[in-house]
């Protein structure tokens, strides 16, 4: 009878862990999907709807991290980093999106990810060392880099 017993109990516990990790499982699996939807749509998507957004940064000093992401169409970022060292990335999906960014000092980099259409980018730096780097996946942007070199 004993034995008995311990056997329920073995199988018990055994219906629970396998409860567990099942749960577990489908708990991580909606947070991979989430994740997916949030940080990496599918190329091909449609734009989202919505806008109107303004996003304002501005950093003085060095070896600032500035990472702006704005969805929608009629989207504004006006961005100032003053300092050496810095970086800024901007992810603009939608249209008729506006970015104007200054950077002031040395070795100061700057990322740009376009998509959409209509959107307008004026990225001006001022230093040495600079770099700048852009991905359109759509014609028809208006983009204006300027860079001028310290003597």
């Amino acid at each position: 009878m004993a034995n008995r017993a311990a056997f329920g109990m073995l199988a018990a516990a055994a219906g629970l862990t396998l409860a567990l990790i099942g749960a577990t499982a489908s708990a991580q699996d909606a947070y991979m999907d989430l994740g997916n939807y949030l940080l990496a749509p599918q190329p091909g998507t449609p734009a989202p709807s919505g806008g109107g957004n303004v996003a304002i940064v501005e950093q003085t000093g060095s070896n600032n991290t500035a990472s702006i992401t704005q969805n929608g169409a009629a989207n504004r970022i006006s961005e100032t980093q003053i300092g050496d060292g810095n970086w800024v990335s901007y992810s603009v999906t939608g249209n008729s999106n506006t970015v104007d960014s200054l950077q002031v000092g040395n070795n100061n980099s700057a990322t740009v990810a376009l998509t959409g259409s209509n959107n307008t980018v004026l990225q001006t730096q001022m230093g040495n060392s600079l770099s700048y780097g852009l991905s359109s996946t759509v014609s028809g942007q208006t983009i204006t880099v300027q860079q001028f070199s310290q003597r």
